[in-house]
C-alpha cells in the first residue's frame, strides 16, 4: 500500500514540474514576442528617426536636426549621476579619435554644476547644455542618462555603445 502511494506522489509530482516548464516556456515566448515596453525605452530605438531641434551649443554656435546628416557620436550625460559620471571621460577620450561629428549633451538646469564636464567635454565635442525635458532630450525621446547613441541620417544606428579609453 504505501508502495503504491509513493509511486502516485512521484506521478502527480513528476505531472506538476512538467505542467511547471511547460508554463514557464509558454511565458518566456510571449515575452520574447511581444519585446520591450515602449514606456520603459531610456530613448528612440535604433532604426528610428530623431526628432527636430534647433539648439545652440556652449559656445554659441547654432546645431539643428539638419547636422545630423553626417555620422554623429552623441552623448547624454547629467551631473551628480554615478554611472554618468563614469561613462563619461572613457567617451571624451572616444570621441576625440571619432572622425565624424561629435556631440556632448549635457542635462541639467544648473549649468553651473555642469562646469567640469562642460570644460572636459568642450576638448572634443561640441556641447549642449540643457534640462531634461530639452529640444534635444525630447528629440531623443531621452528619459534617463547616461545615454549614449550614433546617429546617421537622423536615424539612430547604434545605441548604448560600450565606450572604452584606449
Amino acid at each position: 500500500m504505501n508502495m503504491i502511494f509513493l509511486t502516485a506522489l512521484g506521478v502527480v509530482t513528476l505531472a506538476l514540474c512538467l505542467l511547471n516548464v511547460l508554463l514557464t516556456y509558454s511565458v518566456i515566448r510571449s515575452l520574447n514576442r511581444t519585446g520591450p515596453d515602449p514606456s520603459e525605452r531610456l530613448s528612440i530605438m535604433p532604426g528610428e528617426a530623431v526628432g527636430d531641434f534647433e539648439v545652440a551649443t556652449t559656445t554659441g554656435r547654432p546645431l539643428s536636426t539638419a547636422a545630423l546628416g553626417e555620422t554623429t557620436l552623441i552623448g547624454f550625460f547629467a551631473p551628480g549621476c554615478s554611472p554618468c559620471e563614469e561613462a563619461f571621460p572613457p567617451f571624451v577620450e572616444f570621441a576625440q579619435g571619432w572622425t565624424g561629428n561629435v556631440l556632448a549633451v549635457i542635462v541639467t538646469a544648473d549649468r553651473v554644476e555642469a562646469g567640469t564636464m562642460i570644460s572636459a567635454a568642450e576638448e572634443a565635442a561640441d556641447v549642449v547644455v540643457e534640462p531634461i525635458d530639452g529640444q534635444l532630450c525630447r528629440a531623443f525621446g531621452l528619459r534617463g542618462t547616461p545615454a549614449i547613441r550614433i546617429v546617421r541620417d537622423r536615424k539612430i544606428l547604434h545605441e548604448n555603445l560600450p565606450v572604452r579609453a584606449t
